[in-house]
């Protein structure tokens, strides 16, 4: 099946709020790749490729701030890419495409969004298929910029560089959202709330 490049203009419309973006180096890579394009198509409906990171860029800058971008870039012209466009609202996140395995990802570690840096392209499809899945379960539709703990702190860092008080809170409200409720529980959470109010009103 040829691959069909639909250059960056205002005419082309995409009405979906989520959106995918890859910036490969050549046509050579996209063809090489078509089926993972097919289920990159079957997770998200709008899938666009550049070949020109500031077309590319262009393109993320013009949308509307509601809109989302999943990024995937080759780690080759994906640095400097990434830090323009890091800090904006569409961005929700990137991933970065190695071709060789002693490509230097150190610099991958310095943004957030950046979810995955490898040479596998399936790997990123079931991650990307686990992250909409659970946004559109949650109703995620926004991306966490704001982290409310001190990540100078070495002591909250866990064994993975992160900052540990953030990951066992996201641990602590992922467990929260699975756990399944009932009318009893509902019941008990009015009837705990009743008896606060009438002690904070007579007291």
């Amino acid at each position: 099946m040829e691959q069909t490049f639909v250059p960056f203009s205002p005419e082309n419309n995409n009405l979906e709020t989520f959106s995918l973006v890859w910036l490969v180096k050549s046509i050579n890579e996209t063809e090489k790749n078509m089926d993972i394009q097919q289920q990159f198509r079957a997770l998200i409906n709008y899938l666009k490729i550049f070949q020109d990171d500031n077309e590319c860029e262009n393109y993320i800058r013009s949308l509307p701030k509601d809109d989302r971008i999943v990024l995937i870039v080759n780690n080759q012209i994906g640095e400097e890419l990434v830090s323009r466009i890091h800090h904006l609202r569409q961005v929700f996140a990137v991933y970065i495409y190695c071709t060789c395995e002693k490509t230097n990802q150190q610099w991958t570690k310095t943004f957030s969004k950046i979810k995955n840096a490898g040479m596998q392209l399936d790997k990123f499809v079931n991650e990307i298929q686990f992250d909409q899945e659970r946004r559109i379960r949650y109703k995620i539709d926004e991306p966490f910029l704001v982290n409310i703990f001190n990540t100078n702190n070495s002591q909250d860092l866990s064994t993975t560089e992160l900052n540990g008080q953030f990951v066992y809170s996201h641990l602590l409200v992922d467990c929260l959202l699975r756990m399944e409720s009932n009318s009893n529980d509902k019941n008990e959470l009015i009837e705990v709330c009743e008896r606060i109010i009438m002690e904070i009103c007579y007291n």
